[in-house]
């Protein structure tokens, strides 16, 4: 058995199991916008670019 744990009392400032698990579903939420920006980003310059070298109206490819 460790004395130390036994002389310091317990930390109250941990984080809950609920909390971790909100941090958690957070972090895949923000993850998941930022691959979407990008990849519509990546499709809006391409339609830009589109427009700029053929002078028309091109869809992008997805």
């Amino acid at each position: 058995m460790n004395v130390t744990s036994l002389l310091n009392a317990a930390r109250t400032d941990a984080p809950s199991p609920g909390s971790l698990t909100l941090l958690r579903v957070e972090a895949s939420v923000l993850a998941q916008a930022l691959v979407v920006s990008a990849r519509e980003s990546v499709l809006a310059f391409r339609f830009m670019r589109g427009l700029l070298l053929d002078g028309g109206f091109s869809t992008p490819l997805k």
